[in-house]
């Protein structure tokens, strides 16, 4: 006798399942395509070529490295320093925030 009662997926499930699908198929797609790439003389020149240019200075991808890298740092230094301002603010001395283990030693 058949059950009364069938088992129906939250639709949450039913779309982590479909996505999870669609990206194992865009692997499997995505090597294939890779070793057919890796196995073509000419795709491998072509792509070397490509790659020359991008790194060449004055090329439009060097130009946006240069410019990610810069924002990075850009980012970094204000970090650092609005870290320092909020250090010095709560009165605490910098070297021990900087050196916590130094400080613990001379303690």
């Amino acid at each position: 006798m058949p059950s009364r009662f069938v088992e129906v997926p939250p639709p949450m499930e039913a779309q982590i399942g479909a996505s999870l699908g669609r990206i194992a198929r865009v692997g499997a797609e995505l090597r294939d395509n890779v070793s057919c790439a890796v196995g073509n003389e000419e795709m491998q020149q072509r792509a070397g070529g490509a790659l020359l240019y991008a790194v060449r200075p004055g090329s439009p991808c060097c130009w946006l490295a240069l410019v990610v890298v810069g924002l990075w740092l850009l980012l970094r230094w204000s970090l650092a320093r609005e870290a320092r301002r909020i250090v010095h603010d709560q009165g605490v001395d910098s070297a021990v925030v900087a050196e916590p283990s130094r400080a613990a030693a001379a303690t």
